[in-house]
């Protein structure tokens, strides 16, 4: 049933995999029940996401692999997970803008910031305005939904 909804190439994820494991990508609805079942599974909390798949150099995005110990000792360490353009000062505000979620969150753990660089690949995947949603925000945190 999936497949026959999916009109595109759909990655099938674990929502505990992480670093790009265990993506199955699905072109054809053959290939969608092996996918889920082996995505129950295999993971460690039997919970899978998909998402339109997106290839090529038009679909980019960075992340920020972060540690922390819950009291605020956070560090972090850039991955570029796809080919990307972006600044090394844009770098910069992603890298402290995980830091700075990490301590607002108390966060303690080893986890991943992704970051989508291009506006339009978000919009495309999500059907969300994005520079709406932040113009609106900016005016009113309730009024972007």
């Amino acid at each position: 049933m999936f497949g026959r909804f999916s009109r595109a190439d759909s990655d099938i994820q674990e929502l505990d995999g992480g670093g790009g494991r265990r993506i199955r990508v699905i072109s054809a609805e053959e290939g969608v029940e092996e996918a889920f079942t082996r995505g129950m599974t295999e993971g460690l909390s039997g919970q899978l996401f998909s998402e339109k798949a997106l290839y090529g150099p038009g679909w980019k995005h960075v992340e920020d692999q972060i540690l922390g110990d819950g009291p605020g000792n956070d560090s972090n360490g850039y991955v570029q997970a796809a080919p990307s353009t972006i600044t090394r000062d844009l770098v910069r505000l992603l890298l402290d803008a995980s830091v700075k979620m990490a301590r607002a969150l108390r966060y303690q753990s080893v986890g991943t910031f992704k970051y989508l660089v291009e506006q339009t690949g978000t919009e495309e995947i999500t059907n969300f305005n994005l520079m709406r949603i932040q113009l609106c925000l900016s005016n009113s945190p309730t009024s972007a939904f």
